[in-house]
């Protein structure tokens, strides 16, 4: 009989409805950032573009990446490096994939 993988969750804030709830992070184990330093990923406001690139240089060889990117912009995920992208490049997408809708 084959393992079963435990599933990560984690809490994220609905705005809308203000409530927390619980998203499954299947993915996560696969993770290249697995085992990294937290502060890789979460900098503090004095880090510079070396500090970002080293997390982004870990994110591009992950084999999950299209998931953690898509987590991240689906729970508008504020702080931190996910998928190699920025909060503000993460925000840039956001409004790029919302542009035009609810136009007629």
């Amino acid at each position: 009989m084959k393992p079963v993988k435990s599933k990560k969750t984690v809490r994220v804030y609905d705005p809308i409805n203000h409530e927390l709830s619980y998203r499954f992070l299947d993915w996560a184990d696969d993770a290249a950032c697995k085992g990294q330093p937290i502060d890789t990923f979460f900098l503090s406001q004095g880090d510079n573009k070396v500090a970002v690139e080293k997390a982004r240089v870990i994110c591009r060889a992950c084999k999950v990446q299209p998931d953690c990117k898509e987590f991240a912009l689906a729970n508008k995920v504020v702080g931190g490096i996910w998928a190699g992208l920025t909060t503000a490049e993460r925000r840039c997408i956001i409004r790029e994939r919302t542009r035009g809708k609810g136009k007629l």
